[in-house]
């Protein structure tokens, strides 16, 4: 039995080969298949077709039973791009499709377990978390997410991420596209954290946070970046008290030390009697009487020997 074979080009979806089995279960009139799209041979089931090719490239082997010729008298098993009439499967062939079947269903339920986990994760998730893909759209927005910025995910979904939350600056001029950390993270392929920036939520308030985007990369090209995000509205508002605190700090102290210069300067100028001049025993005597009730408020008349 000779299985029916195509070629196909998943770049630009053009069918570069087809055995005469392929032309005559696929095509009415056995024309050549050469150059014509896969789509003409599966019409209006490009989805269930991208979704098999992305599966081949990624396992290397794959099979679905998602995509159907135009005559439904015909059931294809696709498996590395082949097809099989009915008519012609033996034993051995529906031993294959069963078996394929229940690794399908393995899969699935992978996958399907491996979504779950991930769902649970974001749902559990303090941080707002958000996706974008290469053209800075959402393609997912978590439940803390949601709750700080004040917007659904359906209503992000799909739209400029950060013309929703990030358009401007803190100190409220227009934020750029092209500077944005954000957009940054799936151009140039690294990671970028970012302190003290403002998101903006749907009624239009503003809160401080800080976020880091981490790019996405796929089979080695960048297609987007996941943000994870924390509100800091508190810590920067401590911050600025702490700020105007020190700030008030440094005010008293300088104060202090500029009080404690004068008050220096008038006691040198009160202890300071070259006033009195002599080095006897009598004036030595004086001068220790002075310096006693120099500290004193009190008026005291010290007398003693004049000259010498």
């Amino acid at each position: 039995m000779v299985d029916a074979a195509l070629a196909v080009d998943v770049t630009t979806g053009r069918i570069l080969a087809a055995n005469e089995e392929a032309r005559r279960l696929l095509t009415p009139a056995e024309r050549d298949l050469v150059g014509a799209s896969v789509l003409s041979v599966f019409p209006g089931q490009a989805a269930a077709l991208t979704v098999f090719t992305e599966a081949v490239l990624h396992k290397g082997r794959y099979w679905t039973r998602s995509l159907s010729p135009p005559d439904p008298s015909i059931l294809l098993t696709l498996y590395d791009l082949e097809a099989r009439h009915r008519r012609d499967l033996d034993a051995d062939a529906q031993e294959h499709v069963r078996a394929g079947l229940t690794e399908w269903r393995r899969t699935e339920r992978l996958f399907q377990e491996i979504e779950r986990s991930n769902q649970l994760i974001l749902r559990a998730a303090g941080e707002g978390i958000f996706g974008v893909n290469a053209e800075g759209r959402t393609t997912f927005v978590n439940p803390a997410g949601e709750a700080m910025l004040g917007w659904e995910t359906g209503e992000l979904i799909g739209r400029d991420m950060h013309a929703c939350v990030h358009h401007h600056r803190p100190d409220g001029t227009h934020y750029p596209h092209e500077e944005c950390p954000i957009y940054a993270a799936f151009r140039d392929g690294a990671v970028h954290h970012v302190e003290n920036e403002m998101f903006f939520r749907k009624n239009g308030t503003g809160f401080w946070v800080e976020y880091t985007s981490t790019p996405i990369r796929d089979r080695g090209r960048l297609v987007g970046a996941v943000i994870i995000f924390r509100d800091i509205s508190q810590r920067h508002e401590a911050d600025e008290r702490l700020r105007a605190a020190l700030a008030e700090v440094d005010s008293l102290r300088e104060r202090l030390q500029q009080e404690n210069a004068y008050l220096q300067e008038e006691m040198r100028l009160e202890r300071n009697h070259r006033g009195v001049v002599g080095r006897s025993g009598a004036i030595q005597k004086i001068l220790s009487q002075v310096e006693l009730v120099a500290r004193t408020d009190a008026a005291v008349l010290i007398t003693g020997e004049s000259g010498t």
